[in-house]
């Protein structure tokens, strides 16, 4: 019997006639509850860290606003096998995720697992959004993720005694350092022109990123790997030739160079991201630039991260998914940072402390995390060779280790 005859039979059997009068029993009637539920969608949005909970929930509340008939549900799992849950919920229907929370890095391989849709949303492109951001969700030359927000380096200055000249590259900032002169107030305050942690990734890997080929262009091409070049040994030579000229100490920790950057003490620091919440309180005058290059000629590029939403090819209303994932990341950009503490990966959004625009600059010329099956092990391996080569072991045979092991493992 089809659906509509039998709607229809369901009808005529709530009708009691009584006289002329027609009349519905209370039982029959469709309750506006059951007509809501009848009538409603819904999204599973599933994410794992807990700092997005406070966002996810304003784009919840705003989302079902516009949309009137759909109910968004968060899912806040465990971060252990992620991708792998996923999938395996994918396929039972089990609570199964239309939209996803995923790093870059992960992002080829929930896409060759089958577990993300092309990204075609026309608003995602380049003048929206840079390269880096684009290249990070991007898997095969596709593009896949939408890009959410960002983690990376940069620098803070001083400008009561800086400039953006100054600060453009290291060179700029040694000579001014050469020529620098002091009240004697200012000079009892401040004990050094620049200091940096450069025992931490996201603060000594820009010196080196530039010449590191992990992945080609969108991090995933297993022939595109080189981790040991005349580039790469040269760039070497430069950071150590930076760690003697500022006399930078390996127990220097980030936290600690922030504390005393905002006091006034260091004129110029290396930040990631997951500082700004304490800049934004500096009593100090400072504005933030790229991180510096080596000189005119020779280029750093710092690591980055990039959040992004994925949509799940097994969502109950792809289209519907889609709107969501364009809605949390393009459209609330300019709210991302209020609730994450994070800078969002969209162009030209405007943050609470005007200075955090330019971080924006430092992430365009960033090298984003590769994609590449067992990729992820490279990154502790360069820490810890940027760490035995400031502790003076051999540069070329710190980085031979890395790039011999990674290709080794990658060709298994």
């Amino acid at each position: 019997m089809c659906k509509k005859r039998i709607i229809a039979l369901i009808a005529v059997c709530g009708i009691m006639l009584t006289g002329c009068k027609v009349e519905y029993s209370e039982e029959t009637l469709p309750s506006s509850t059951a007509i809501n539920e009848a009538t409603s969608k819904t999204i599973r949005v599933r994410y794992s860290d807990e700092t997005y909970k406070e966002y996810f929930e304003y784009c919840e509340t705003l989302f079902e606003t516009e949309h009137s008939d759909t109910d968004v549900i968060l899912d806040l799992v465990s971060s252990e096998n992620y991708v792998e849950n996923i999938g395996s919920d994918s396929l039972s229907g089990t609570d199964v995720p239309d939209v996803y929370l995923i790093e870059n890095s992960e992002l080829g391989t929930a896409y060759l697992a089958g577990l993300a849709a092309k990204n075609t949303v026309d608003k995602f492109n380049s003048e929206n959004y840079c390269d880096t951001a684009i290249n990070a969700c991007s898997c095969n030359g596709n593009l896949i993720g939408y890009p959410l927000g960002f983690k990376t380096s940069f620098l803070a200055y001083n400008t009561d005694f800086l400039t953006a000249d100054n600060v453009k590259t290291f060179a700029a900032l040694e000579e001014y350092s050469d020529n620098a002169t002091f009240s004697q107030e200012d000079a009892a305050e401040i004990e050094t022109i620049f200091r940096c942690n450069i025992t931490e990734l996201f603060a000594n890997y820009g010196f080196v990123g530039s010449n590191i080929n992990t992945g080609g262009t969108y991090g995933d091409d297993t022939s595109k790997v080189d981790i040991n070049n005349g580039n790469i040994k040269s760039d070497a030579e430069k950071y150590l030739s930076i760690i003697d000229y500022f006399s930078l100490n390996p127990k220097a920790s980030s936290s600690w160079c922030a504390k005393n950057f905002v006091a006034g003490k260091f004129l110029s620091t290396i930040y990631t991201t997951d500082y700004l919440g304490s800049l934004s309180k500096a009593q100090i005058n400072y504005e933030i630039a790229e991180f510096p290059d080596y000189d005119n000629e020779n280029s750093t590029a710092p690591l980055s991260i990039t959040s992004a939403l994925a949509v799940n090819p097994y969502a109950s209303d792809i289209e519907l998914a889609k709107e969501f994932a364009e809605f949390a990341t393009y459209q609330m950009a300019e709210e991302f940072y209020n609730y994450v503490k994070l800078p969002s990966a969209r162009k030209g959004v405007k943050y609470e402390t005007e200075q955090f625009k330019n971080i924006y600059a430092s992430y365009e010329k960033s090298v984003p995390k590769n994609k590449l099956q067992y990729g992820d092990q490279i990154y502790p391996l360069v820490e810890i060779a940027l760490h035995n080569i400031a502790a003076g072991e051999d540069i070329e045979g710190e980085f031979k280790k890395i790039d011999d092991y990674m290709k080794d493992q990658i060709s298994n």
